[in-house]
């Protein structure tokens, strides 16, 4: 093979490697308009069934929540008496969703917290897994009740939560209002 041919199909593997690594990629990080909050819980296992949003501002609040989502009765003494992880209400709020039935979701997480024309927005997507198949022992999926609750900056503003959607894998993240607390 002359020189030049073999230059021209080193040029071309090489362009063909790049252009099938840029069709393989994953799709860039979703743009998220700020941090992730400073805490959150997010899980799989949720005593609560019914899908619902929250938003919690105080100590009794919070006992009464995290005794619901984990079964534990709150006024259960030691080894449970502090059962409820602690959080300064004069500072934060817990801003949460409980999914209710589902397959296969093992948490809801929260990928940004940010300011915006007098809202605070928190952005959150459902983190799923495969495990179902079409084969001739059809795998039903793992049955779940995911959460994720998060602690945000208390703050005077309305709240708007935010779920990241997507039709597949590597399409863009559409990021849609499913719920409003509004301003205090």
């Amino acid at each position: 093979m002359s020189p030049r041919l073999t230059a021209l199909a080193f040029v071309s593997l090489i362009a063909a490697s790049l252009v099938a690594l840029a069709v393989s990629a994953d799709p860039p990080p979703e743009v998220a308009d700020g941090p992730p909050p400073p805490v959150q819980f997010v899980g799989h296992d949720s005593r609560i069934q019914a899908p619902r949003y929250v938003l919690v501002k105080d100590d009794e609040a919070w006992a009464r929540l995290w005794s619901e989502h984990t079964g534990v009765e709150a006024s259960f003494v030691p080894p449970h008496r502090h059962h409820a992880p602690k959080i300064d209400f004069r500072r934060f709020v817990v801003v949460g969703y409980f999914a209710g039935a589902s397959t296969n979701t093992d948490g809801e997480q929260a990928v940004s917290v940010s300011a915006e024309r007098g809202t605070t927005l928190v952005r959150y997507q459902p983190s799923t897994f495969q495990s179902a198949s079409d084969g001739p022992e059809r795998d039903p999926g793992v049955r779940t009740t995911p959460f994720g609750l998060w602690v945000i900056e208390r703050s005077p503003q309305a709240i708007v939560i935010l779920e990241g959607r997507r039709g597949i894998k590597s399409a863009p993240v559409k990021w849609t209002e499913v719920h409003r607390f509004d301003a205090e």
